[in-house]
């Protein structure tokens, strides 16, 4: 997901693919109920984050202790 190229932005997400700040990318998955068409849970991260790293850190606060 491209976000804004502001300070607070680069800093949260890192500097993008090309490295300098030009395009700041987020990374985002999402739990998604079909039949209700619900987002149930999303997670955003930097755009280093890889999908599985993101899907197992929101696996962590959505499953029950």
């Amino acid at each position: 997901m491209r976000v804004p190229t502001w300070r607070e932005t680069q800093d949260a997400y890192g500097l993008g693919p090309n490295g300098d700040g030009s395009v700041v990318m987020a990374r985002v998955v999402g739990l998604l109920a079909v039949d209700s068409n619900q987002m149930l849970h999303a997670e955003v991260g930097s755009y280093a984050d890889g999908e599985r790293s993101l899907l197992v850190r929101g696996e962590r606060l959505a499953t029950p202790p």
